[in-house]
């Protein structure tokens, strides 16, 4: 499952975080202590919007 650019409306519907680890979605990454299998891949500007908490008057929070 990948998320590309072409998917980010998608992406910004979405209520929960997702997380892959070694190429498969997972639920909850596993903490290795000194290592971490989640790799951050280059491109463009990630813009992830929060709605894990209520919304101030302003509408969702949104971080780049």
């Amino acid at each position: 499952f990948l998320l590309s650019t072409h998917d980010r409306e998608l992406a910004e519907r979405c209520e929960r975080r997702i997380y892959i680890q070694g190429g498969v979605v997972v639920d909850q990454p596993q903490v290795v202590p000194g290592r971490s299998s989640l790799r951050v891949i280059a491109g463009d500007p990630l813009s992830v919007i929060d709605r894990t908490q209520p919304a101030n008057a302003g509408g969702d929070r949104q971080r780049a």
